[in-house]
This record gives structure tokens, sequence and C-alpha cells, in this order.
């Protein structure tokens, strides 16, 4: 399933059921992690937090957060300073994740919130990266009455 809009500009690509996904996370899940956008609620627009996800996120205490709009260089340089981007980069001997389907899938969802203010949150967790995709396991999108 692919969102998409009129203009014809293709924002996510959340490929096959939630089914597939859910069972694919089962096969081949590598990492969790965390995308959450939201309005920060003091008038500066949205704020994306990244991180390490799953269950114990909150004992792993590593998150990084990025207002929006953001350049991908920065994106690339907030992802950069959680601990879980070792992991994402290939540790020791692992062979390295999709990395840069993470930071397309951020910056195409940041463009989306920018492009359609009444979008007031969105809750992408977890995202389950691979070798090859970044995956959405579960989304929801808040939008403003």
């Amino acid at each position: 399933m692919s969102l998409t809009v009129s203009s014809g500009t293709k924002y996510l690509d959340l490929e096959d059921t939630v089914l597939k996904v859910i069972h694919s996370k089962e096969r081949f899940g590598k990492v969790e992690c965390i995308d959450i956008y939201q309005k920060d609620g003091l008038g500066f627009g949205h704020l994306i937090a990244i991180g390490q996800g799953g269950i114990y996120t909150e004992v792993y205490n590593d998150i990084e957060h990025i207002l929006v709009p953001e350049t991908v260089k920065n994106i690339i340089r907030k992802l950069n300073k959680t601990k879980v981007v070792k992991i994402i980069d290939g540790y020791r001997g692992k062979s390295p994740l999709a990395k840069q389907k993470l930071i397309e899938m951020i910056d195409k969802v940041q463009r989306m919130l920018v492009t359609y203010p009444e979008i007031f949150s969105i809750d992408m967790n977890p995202v389950i990266i691979t070798e090859t995709r970044a995956i959405a396991v579960d989304l929801k999108i808040y939008i403003k009455n």
C-alpha cells in the first residue's frame, strides 16, 4: 500500500499487508526504531523522535529529537548520534541495515507534515529495519478537527 497525494508524489511505501509485515518481522526483523512525529505544542512545528525502539525504549534512553522541517544532512547527523546506529551500520561483523531507507522514510514523512498542516501527529512505531528495507509496522495519523 502506498500513500500518495493528488499531485502523484509518493510519500511512503507500506508494502503488502500488515499481517505479512508482522510475520516478516519475526522472520527477518533486525532492529526496531521509533519514529514519532508530533506537534510540539509551543507553535514551533512537528518534533521527530528517533532511536532504539521495542520494549526497552526507556531502558536504552536512546532518543534524538529533530524539529521539522530539517535537511537530510541534519537528519543523518541526528541519527548518527544514536546508539542504535552502530547496529544499523553493521556491528561486530553483522551486515549493515537499510539506513538510507530509514532516512528516506523520515524525510518523506516530514515533507508530508509540512505539506499537510492539518496533520497533528503521526506515530510510526515500530519501524523495522532489515538489510534492504525500512518497514512501518504500525502507523497512526492524527488529524486536527
